[in-house]
């Protein structure tokens, strides 16, 4: 095989390539224009390929604005012994989705001091039901079910544990998610708590979006600019980084965000239609860009609940899990599903406890399976 790449004025990417029978098309990424002869007709794109033998126009991490965002609206830090005590230290979407069992519990009459870890904590902000809250950095048990730490115990009798508690298989496909969180609540207090249907988790408004704009600014930005959250805790619902990439190289007139929590993906080369924040912002901050963005595009995580908060159209990446199961009390119409097609009989699976799929080549596969131009087209049908 041979081709000839370069890139136009206008920023598009032309490859010409030959093909032979012999040698299948590889390494022609979605959204080029490729040449082919007669003698290879049939040929079709394969994005699952290193994009970066295709360009040379690379930058590198994003550059923040010098001064911090405005705290938002936070419950008062402290605790009051007969609060009931409520711990969920980690996950930011578990946070946000304990938020219909914290009103149902106020409506219950009940006073709550939240515990959570200084990660997670700014999904707290603009929550009235909580009164209090504290920093309690508690990493899930390998094994078993954990005790509440001692010194939560000698603070208050009623307590609500939710550290592992509604993280294993059979209990996530019983029902949603946030009413598993009600549903263990109730079982913990010994008391019937309910929450109305029709309960929408309540918007983020004390954020700083202004730092959001000022950084997308400095990086040269121009909209549409779309937020995408490229790693994700569970394996199993990571979409490979090429295929990022990829996007983001198919769709020069649009800004691609990339956020992650890993360092290590700071350090990488992007296309110059990407903002790289990887490692470079804390949760807070992370709210408060994503804020000032148009969409999102991300797998099953933290990013597709803080969307719900800040009310922003969410491209979401679906394969292991169920993504009804979890945006139960969203407003619905914010979420457009992509799945691998076809789709998958085994799909959702939940694998990061069953881990079917675990030492094939293609592993996660239903996630691997879902195409770059898949995700464009929903982008676009979403955008308008």
């Amino acid at each position: 095989m041979w081709a000839n790449i370069y890139r136009e004025d206008d920023g598009k990417i032309i490859v010409k390539a030959q093909v032979f029978k012999r040698l299948p098309t590889r390494k022609i990424p979605p959204g080029c224009s490729v040449f082919y002869t007669q003698e290879y007709t049939d040929a079709e794109y394969i994005d699952d390929v290193n994009p970066y033998a295709f360009y040379s126009f690379l930058k590198g991490k994003a550059v923040l604005p010098d001064r911090k965002p405005r705290k938002p609206n936070l419950p008062d830090e402290g605790f009051r012994s007969d609060d009931v005590a409520v711990i969920r230290t980690i996950g930011l979407g578990d946070v946000i989705m304990t938020i219909p069992m914290l009103y149902a519990l106020k409506s219950a009459g009940f006073t709550i001091t939240y515990y959570t870890s200084e990660y997670a904590l700014p999904m707290l902000a603009d929550i009235d039901a909580i009164d209090r809250y504290q920093v309690l950095n508690v990493e899930f048990a390998k094994e078993g079910l954990p005790k509440a730490p001692p010194k939560v115990r000698k603070r208050h009798k009623r307590i609500i544990n939710l550290v592992n508690r509604v993280d294993f298989g059979p209990i996530v496909r019983m029902r949603p998610r946030a009413d598993n969180f009600i549903y263990v609540a109730s079982r913990q207090l010994k008391v019937d708590l309910s929450i109305d249907r029709d309960f929408i988790v309540p918007e983020f408004k004390s954020i700083d979006k202004d730092w959001g704009h000022e950084l997308l600014e400095i990086n040269g930005a121009k909209r549409p600019v779309i937020a995408c959250q490229v790693t994700s805790r569970g394996l199993p619902r990571f979409w490979p980084w090429d295929k990022w990439i990829n996007l983001a190289v198919s769709m020069p007139d649009f800004t691609f965000v990339f956020i992650s929590d890993e360092k290590k993906l700071a350090r990488k080369k992007v296309p110059d239609n990407v903002i790289n924040t990887s490692g470079l912002i804390d949760t807070y901050e992370l709210i408060c860009l994503v804020s000032a963005c148009d969409l999102i595009v991300c797998p099953d995580s933290g990013l597709m609940h803080i969307g719900a908060r800040l009310r922003k159209p969410v491209v979401l990446l679906c394969g292991s899990t169920d993504p009804e199961k979890h945006i139960a009390y969203y407003p619905r119409d914010l979420y457009k599903f992509v799945w691998c097609e076809p789709r998958m009989k085994c799909s959702p699976c939940y694998d990061w406890q069953i881990e079917s799929c675990f030492g094939k080549p293609s592993w996660p596969i239903c996630m691997t399976r879902i195409r770059v131009e898949q995700v464009k087209k929903a982008i676009l049908e979403v955008i308008g």
